[in-house]
């Protein structure tokens, strides 16, 4: 797994090179970098046109990447799942027209606004890829950290950038309870006064079921995915998001949700014997 991320980020770093491409790393892989961890994915942004940059990643994976113009985005993504994949996005501003919606996007912000529409302080860091040595983690001195990611990050805390970002997109009230009990973070007070009070406010109601079970999905392959619904369950967030699966008292048995409930969260059939593996646990610690 290690020598497949290797062989992406040296890839990365030859192509920003040879292109002199704007290009960055971004988002959790720099995270895991400053951590000392080792990361499955790894993120790209490129300020500027990336076509030249995404065509040499190209000739030197071997892959072609899956484009999604509407986003300014480029999938490379491996035989196997199991696999590290590589996403190249085009730096942009997101506008959200309304709660829980998809946000517009703008085509080609700078660096920093770029960084500011994340979720997290922790998740909003960059490397410039040209100046990177090879290892994201021998290169950790090279970090770009507008909002005081590191900071956090040596605090051991989670915190959100902006006070609307819950309302914008209430899905981060799921991500944040998987990070804080994949990494052990606290959940920083004003943060988690804003998802409280997003939630009292119906937020989650805002979120399609397919968005819903997208999280749901994600949540049940979380190495520690019981302690993150531990937190959802403390925030009440579990009921908002998912009420026909996790209302007190009404966990449905296994049969009934893989007919029921699977299809309308949209979960893939690659990910539904995970889902029900760990609903079945929430029910049995319930019990």
């Amino acid at each position: 797994m290690n020598s497949e991320v290797d062989k992406i980020i040296s890839s990365a770093i030859e192509a920003a090179r040879e292109t002199s491409a704007d290009a960055y790393f971004v988002g959790g892989c720099v995270r895991d970098a400053a951590l000392g961890i080792s990361t499955k994915d790894v993120d790209a942004m490129v300020v500027g046109a990336p076509e030249s940059f995404v065509a040499a990643l190209e000739k030197r994976l071997g892959l072609r990447a899956v484009r999604h113009a509407k986003f300014g985005t480029f999938v490379f993504r491996a035989s196997s799942p199991e696999l590290p994949g590589l996403d190249v996005a085009t730096s942009r501003e997101e506008i959200y027209e309304r709660p829980g919606a998809l946000p517009s996007v703008r085509i080609g912000a700078p660096l920093e606004k770029d960084l500011a529409r994340r979720d997290f302080s922790v998740n909003a860091m960059a490397m410039k890829v040209s100046s990177v040595e090879n290892d994201l983690m021998c290169s950790v001195g090279k970090i770009i950290d507008p909002f005081g990611g590191s900071k956090d990050l040596a605090a051991g805390l989670l915190r959100v950038l902006h006070p609307k970002s819950f309302f914008d997109d209430p899905t981060r009230i799921v991500r944040a309870a998987r990070f804080a009990a994949r990494f052990g973070f606290l959940v920083e007070a004003k943060t988690l006064s804003l998802i409280r009070d997003a939630l009292s406010a119906g937020a989650a109601s805002t979120v399609s079921a397919a968005r819903a079970g997208k999280e749901l999905e994600l949540l049940s392959r979380e190495p520690e995915p019981l302690r993150a619904f531990a937190l959802l369950e403390s925030w009440r967030a579990a009921s908002a998001f998912f009420p026909e699966i996790f209302s007190s008292g009404s966990i449905p048995e296994g049969p009934a949700l893989a007919a029921d409930y699977l299809v309308k969260y949209a979960i893939p059939r690659r990910s539904q014997k995970s889902a029900l593996d760990f609903i079945s646990r929430v029910k049995r610690r319930q019990q």
